[in-house]
């Protein structure tokens, strides 16, 4: 890709046409012409931001502040299966049992 002065074309035609190729989907030649035009203009608009000067802006990785609040790993013993089962709305054979996805019943 080529560096973006307002209305520059940063991709051309033929480099999105062997994207397109790389990525195994094809478009037509209306498509591509519609998909170029509008990727530029995509790609223009991020290019603004890189004229905005960061220098004294300190890199934000979160923005409420928070941090990971990290705790030793721990092996602990688990639940019996019968808690479980109990805990479980429904049961079945000793398993938790669940309704399917497309199944009208429980």
């Amino acid at each position: 890709m080529k560096e973006s002065n307002d209305n520059d074309q940063i991709l051309n035609i033929d480099e999105l046409r062997h994207i397109a190729e790389l990525s195994r989907v094809s478009f037509s030649e209306e498509e591509l012409k519609t998909l170029n035009s509008q990727l530029n203009d995509i790609l223009n608009s991020i290019g603004i931001l890189s004229e905005a000067d960061t220098e004294n802006v300190e890199a934000t990785r979160h923005i409420s502040g928070t941090s990971n609040v990290y705790r030793d790993d721990v092996s602990t013993e688990s639940m019996s299966r019968e808690q479980v089962l109990e805990n479980a709305p429904l049961s079945q054979e000793g398993y938790v049992r669940v309704r399917g996805v497309f199944d009208d019943e429980n």
